[in-house]
């Protein structure tokens, strides 16, 4: 009954420490790709819309705002983008438009994995309409076109919004792979005169961003208490122009210090596994995570796992093991051990041999991988990482 019990307890144990496991896979493989920031500058016409960025094609193009043009308001902050007075022709048309070089993104632009998303709003509004004919004459007109342009200025393709005549904000969305031999965006704004005074297409909170595939698919990001050091593991199914790991810690999750960098594989396909060590760890709670680099410079950053230290009083050697691994400092007879895969499979640790502090356990017949081994002691039970070669 007693070993019943004990046996429970070590499955329980294990169970949630690999429910946690899987979950943070399950949460960090779902990571498909890293989305960037807001590649449009001055997205909202915080700022002057003729210096910022913007090109003035045609038109006057000025911060808009509910004191400058009647009762329309922003959609989002203080202006949006208002093209004023161009002219009296009628489909006469104000153009601001804004180019972004997207050239450091070509390899993934050139395989076809490099997908932009625009979203923006927009909205018209012709205060000056003459009221006997408020309901037969047209509006003024809104138009937004995204341009996928190569290196000689040809357009490879576009998005077009068509014609806004709404008297209310309108979201505009478009998710585009770019084609091969993309190097520019251009984001033109074209604000139509109808009739008036002014030209009142309205454009406000642009986003121009891209979804790139993760260079580095991430199964596993651990980290434990290993003796009088902090055991740092992860795996990954495949790698792609990565360049380096570092991983980082931290005493209150938000700043953080490099521990140590490890070299990426470049390119790979298969199931790799990393183990290194913190030799300096904090006292009490600390948070860890791992920084990845690409060759572009380019990084993205794992989940955080939390690690409460107290120094331990054993040693696991050799790390990597090839054919036997050696367990030192703990007395003979006051502890057992199990052994699992990362996967958390049960796997075979025959004992070799045995002296008052060091027991020495086979592991000639383990394949190359990550392992973790559990040390069972009277009062509580200890994790170990080791990696056979």
């Amino acid at each position: 009954m007693l070993v019943l019990l004990i046996l429970h307890s070590i499955m329980k144990q294990i169970a949630t420490r690999y429910r946690a496991l899987f979950f943070l896979m399950l949460n960090i493989t779902m990571i498909g790709s890293i989305s960037g920031q807001n590649l449009i500058l001055d997205p909202g016409a915080e700022t002057d819309p003729r210096w910022n960025g913007w090109t003035v094609k045609s038109g006057n193009w000025l911060m808009g705002n509910s004191t400058n043009d009647g009762p329309a308001t922003p959609h989002g902050g203080n202006e949006f983008f208002y093209a004023e007075l161009e002219s009296y022709a009628v489909n006469d048309t104000s153009e601001l438009y804004q180019d972004i070089n997207v050239s450091s993104n070509a390899a993934s632009i050139n395989a076809g994995t490099a997908v932009y998303t625009f979203s923006g709003w927009m909205r018209i509004f012709d205060f000056e309409k003459p009221t006997p004919f408020a309901a037969s004459q047209p509006n003024d007109i809104g138009v937004i076109i995204v341009e996928y342009r190569n290196a000689a200025s040809q357009v490879l393709s576009s998005y077009n919004t068509g014609h806004n005549t709404s008297l209310t904000w309108q979201e505009y969305t478009n998710v585009t792979t770019a084609p091969v031999g993309t190097t520019d965006i251009r984001i033109r704004l074209l604000s139509l005169w109808v009739q008036g005074t002014d030209s009142d297409g309205y454009m406000d909170d642009l986003s121009l961003t891209v979804n790139t595939p993760a260079p580095v698919k991430l199964l596993i990001f651990d980290a434990v208490p290993d003796n009088d050091s902090v055991a740092v593991s992860w795996s990954t199914a495949s790698e792609e122009n990565n360049a380096y790991f570092t991983v980082q810690k931290s005493i209150d999750g938000i700043s953080w210090i490099d521990v140590k960098s490890i070299p990426g594989a470049g390119n790979s396909n298969s199931v790799l596994n990393y183990l290194t060590y913190d030799n300096d760890p904090l006292p009490g709670t600390s948070y860890y995570r791992l920084k990845q680099t690409d060759m572009n410079g380019n990084f993205s950053f794992s989940s955080i796992v939390s690690v409460s230290f107290t120094s331990l009083s054993y040693q696991l050697f050799p790390n990597p093991a090839t054919t036997e691994l050696h367990l030192k400092g703990l007395l003979n007879g006051s502890y057992s051990v199990s052994c699992f895969s990362v996967s958390g499979q049960a796997v075979s640790l025959p004992i070799k041999s045995v002296s008052d502090d060091e027991a020495v356990y086979d592991t000639s017949q383990l394949s190359s991988s990550l392992y973790v081994l559990l040390i069972h002691t009277n009062t509580k039970t200890l994790t170990a990482r080791f990696v056979v070669k």
